[in-house]
Order: structure tokens, then C-alpha cells, then sequence
């Protein structure tokens, strides 16, 4: 009977991320709320309820975005859980909104999941933790936190996500995939050099001033095009060329060379932030997020 359960529940999700990207099922009910923050501020979370809650929750932590919990593909991934009984709270980390990669998004995404833990589960805990993206980094890394280490989330999910720094930056231009031997090669977001560039350029010295790059790149992060087309205009070709390398992923020369710096000069705060993670595999177990 639960592998029966299971199937039809992979069969729900699979459907509901095809159709519920512009409107909620009537099954689940959502809500726009706040939770106390890492100092006490109202922070943005939305809550997914389904009408026939099997008692599971979820926590479904955003990658690094400035649309944070309102993207568009986090909500439908939600609602396509949240039809199968399933609570999901997706919650707001504003270091991640603001695309600063920091230490305090660890402090956020171990801070909530303790929120959770105290106001919904504290005497049978039922929390499963996901995350996408950068959402997912941080989630590997909170599981070595010594408060959810004793309190363990009952699974952990993470998807196109990354623990080592180096192979992640070969990923990032190349899009090749080793696996049991095989190569698989895929086209890579720019987005993750983008995040790159806007955190660490202006903490490097690569020859020339890099302000009106820099500021065009928070003007096209922030989706600000008009300023964008204007920025550009007013910037040397070289500079356009190292734009336009970034947004397309163009792997050339200069692009290369502003990555190495980047990962030679800051490779200590990248190791802190975001990769080199140590993976403590009997603190993370993987089963479905639907089981009751």
C-alpha cells in the first residue's frame, strides 16, 4: 500500500509542477505571514496547507535570488508537494534576496529550521528540509549543526546543488558531468558566475576599475533594464565584451582569468560561505518526502 501511495504521489507532483505555475489548487490553502528573524524582525514566509495534511512538513529553502520565496518555480514546486498532504513553509533569507554570500545564511537556515522545530514539531518531529540551488549548499551545510544534529530532520533533499569549490567552478563554464565513467555534458546557467562576480569583483585586483561593471551587473541582477542598456552604452568595449562574456557564458580568456583570481585571492571565504563542505553522511538521510 505505501509504495502505491508513493507512485500516485510522484505521479500528483510530476502533474502539479505542469499546471499550478499560475494558479493554487483547491486543495491547498496559501499564505502570505512573517517569522521572527535572527533579530527579531518580521520576515516574509509564505505557508502551504493542504486540506488533508498528513502530518509531514517541509521547509523548502530558495536558492540566491532577489525574488527569494515569491519565484515563481519555488511556489509551483510547493503547491505540486503541498497536494499531497504535505505543510511547506518557504521562507524568506534575506542575505540570499540580497545575493550576498555570507555565513549568516547559514545562521538564517538554522535559525528557521529551529523556529520549526519549536512551534510545529517539538515532541514528534516530522520536518523534511530541500534545497535548490545555493539553497541547497547551505542546507548540506547546516546539517553539521550541532542543534539539528541532535534534532535530526526526518530527510534531506538538495537538487542542482555543490560541495566542493574547485570541480563547481570547472561545472559553471564547462557543464560536464562524470558519473560511473560517463561523460554527460549540459549547457550551465550564468547565473552562478553572475553571483560570483557581483560578490568577489570588487574584492580583487584584476588590472583596471571594475565599478561600472560591477554596477551594470546590479543593475541587470536587480532587473533593472533600462539602467542596464544605459550602463552598457557608457562602457568601453572591453568592458562590454566582459558583460556580455558573463550573461552569455562565454568562456573566453578574460573570463577565465577573472575567475582564477577570483578563487586563488578568495578562495578562504568561499570555502567559509559556501563550498568545501564536510559531509557527514550519517547525519543526512535520504527518503521520500511524502512518507508519513
Amino acid at each position: 500500500m505505501n509504495t502505491i501511495y508513493r507512485i500516485l504521489s510522484v505521479i500528483k507532483t510530476i502533474k502539479g509542477l505542469s499546471h499550478y505555475e499560475d494558479s493554487s489548487p483547491l486543495s491547498v490553502l496559501e499564505s502570505d505571514v512573517f517569522y521572527p528573524g535572527l533579530d527579531n524582525q518580521q520576515t516574509p514566509l509564505k505557508v502551504f496547507d493542504p486540506n488533508h495534511p498528513n502530518g509531514s512538513i517541509l521547509i523548502l529553502y530558495p536558492g540566491a535570488t532577489i525574488k527569494g520565496e515569491s519565484h515563481p518555480k519555488m511556489i509551483t514546486l510547493a503547491r505540486s508537494l503541498a497536494i499531497n498532504g504535505v505543510k511547506v513553509f518557504l521562507p524568506r533569507i534575506p542575505p540570499l534576496i540580497n545575493l550576498k554570500l555570507s555565513k549568516d545564511i547559514l545562521l538564517w537556515t538554522v535559525h528557521f529550521y529551529k523556529w520549526i522545530f519549536n512551534n510545529f514539531s517539538e515532541d514528534n518531529n516530522k520536518i523534511n528540509i530541500a534545497g535548490v540551488s545555493f539553497g541547497g549548499v547551505i542546507v548540506l551545510k547546516s546539517c553539521l549543526d550541532p542543534f539539528l544534529a541532535k534534532n535530526k530532520p526526518k530527510s534531506v533533499l538538495v537538487f542542482g546543488t555543490s560541495y566542493d569549490a574547485r570541480t563547481t567552478i570547472e561545472f559553471m563554464f564547462n557543464g560536464k558531468i562524470i558519473y560511473n565513467g560517463r561523460v554527460i555534458k549540459i549547457k550551465p546557467d550564468p547565473w552562478s558566475v553572475i553571483v560570483m562576480l557581483h560578490n568577489y569583483l570588487n574584492k580583487i585586483d584584476i588590472g583596471y576599475n571594475t565599478k561600472r561593471i560591477e554596477k551594470a551587473l546590479i543593475y541587470f541582477i536587480h532587473e533593472k533594464y533600462e539602467k542596464f542598456d544605459k550602463a552598457i552604452n557608457n562602457l568601453d568595449d572591453f568592458e562590454k565584451n566582459l558583460i556580455n562574456d558573463t550573461i552569455e557564458l562565454n568562456a573566453s580568456n578574460e573570463l577565465n582569468r577573472i575567475m582564477d583570481i577570483i578563487f586563488n585571492n578568495c578562495s578562504n571565504e568561499i570555502r567559509l560561505t559556501i563550498m568545501f563542505l564536510l559531509f557527514m553522511e550519517k547525519m543526512i538521510h535520504y527518503h521520500p518526502l511524502l512518507n508519513q
